[in-house]
């Protein structure tokens, strides 16, 4: 084992050992060579199988079925945004079509502070001032990309 597998399962073992001890049946005072008795340890071990087991199979019952429910509907995205200002990993295309945006003027759809979104022609993409930020609305002008964004600054009028 390494140190750290060697120490994570000592702990886990004296945590078991700490619920077991801490549920069996023995009282104030009484002798600790007393103590030691299978039936003192027996109900303890029993509670503790049994919470084991009913925590496994809701575990699997939550795995099969809140992947199907509302919940998972809700509160987990399913699938990314469209961006077509994404050059990375996309078709060769897509990384042309950004180069062409190069000098061409964009309003600012969502503030940029320093990323945010830009309409362009009616389309929304990923934008990045390099400096100060942008409100939306304000004009801003395509100067370049990266592979995550288009590179703007703002047009002073």
């Amino acid at each position: 084992f390494h140190t750290a597998g060697f120490l994570g399962v000592a702990g886990v073992l004296a945590v078991v050992a700490s619920l077991i001890w801490g549920t069996a049946d023995m009282w104030p005072g009484e002798s600790l060579y007393t103590a030691w008795r299978a039936d003192a340890f027996a109900r303890p071990l029993a509670n503790l199988g049994i919470g084991i087991a009913i925590a496994f199979a809701l575990g699997l019952a939550l795995a099969r079925f809140i992947p199907k429910g509302w919940f998972w509907q809700h509160f987990v995205l399913g699938s990314a945004g469209k961006s077509t200002a994404q050059a990375a990993g996309g078709a060769p295309g897509e990384a042309r079509a950004l180069v062409s945006l190069i000098g061409r003027e964009a309003v600012v759809a969502t503030d940029l502070r320093p990323t945010g979104q830009i309409l362009v022609d009616g389309h929304r993409l990923e934008a990045r001032i390099q400096v100060g930020d942008a409100v939306a609305g304000q004009s801003v002008r395509v100067t370049g990309t990266s592979d995550f964004a288009l590179i703007v600054e703002r047009v002073e009028r």
